[in-house]
């Protein structure tokens, strides 16, 4: 059982509920990057755009929903190109 003040962006074995959220997201608030990866580091889950290099820190809004907070525009190509 996890504790009340359990953060699953904090935690690097949440990858299932982690890659769940991003695969959602690229339909949605990552449209239209491409190549997004998910990684855990420095203590958090991130997810980043191959193409452009935009970046995007994994946040909890509560204790079943993430958002995602950008970190990085990256060089605007992926945007300018949709």
């Amino acid at each position: 059982m996890r504790p009340d003040n359990y953060l699953a962006s904090c935690d690097p074995e949440a990858t299932n509920e982690i890659e769940a959220f991003v695969g959602e997201q690229k339909t949605d608030k990552l449209s239209p990057h491409e190549n997004i990866t998910h990684f855990f580091e420095h203590g958090q889950w991130w997810a980043a755009c191959g193409a452009c290099g935009a970046s995007w820190s994994v946040v909890d809004c509560n204790a079943e929903e993430f958002d995602l907070e950008e970190v990085d525009a990256g060089d605007g190509s992926c945007l300018a190109n949709a």
